[in-house]
């Protein structure tokens, strides 16, 4: 998850924001059928910091235009592109950790995985570590966690 604002705001040059650090600042945030503005929303609850919200939308476009003008930081997920003009982006982290979580391609393992649904999946896995959007800014937050492979016997053996 990442924060767009003007390349002029004080909080313009950090490397990483605290979710805490936003609790007095105007935001714009996508609207509730979002999964980031959900998870966002979680966090906050988590952080026991009830964000000031100015406005929603359901244009992800909409907001960073918004946080371009100064009318409030924006709240975007990571795959948003961010103009190069005016505005910065900066990952969103709460207790030092990155919020966000792990994408992930699930099959049941009793099922057959057709040759070209493996191939999706290995070009996939290529392709997000070479063109991920916003990676040079992604790469500023800390990792996220592995997720733990599940121990239920249908997902033995398979690691994908």
């Amino acid at each position: 998850m990442l924060v767009a604002l003007p390349k002029t705001h004080p909080l313009g040059r950090r490397s990483v924001l605290d979710i805490s650090e936003l609790v007095d600042e105007p935001l714009v945030v996508l609207s509730r059928s979002f999964g980031t503005r959900q998870v966002f929303d979680h966090t906050c609850a988590a952080a026991h910091i009830r964000p000031r919200v100015l406005f929603e939308s359901s244009s992800p476009h909409t907001i960073i235009a918004l946080a371009a003008t100064g009318y409030g930081l924006a709240i975007v997920p990571s795959t948003a592109p961010i103009p190069a003009r005016g505005i910065c982006a900066i990952p969103l982290v709460h207790r030092g950790a990155p919020i966000g979580g792990w994408s992930m391609v699930a099959w049941d393992p009793q099922r057959f995985l057709a040759p070209y649904a493996q191939n999706f999946i290995d070009e996939l896995v290529a392709y997000s570590q070479r063109n991920y959007p916003n990676r040079d800014l992604t790469r500023r937050a800390p990792p996220f966690p592995r997720p733990e492979k599940s121990k239920t016997k249908a997902s033995k053996g398979h690691r994908r």
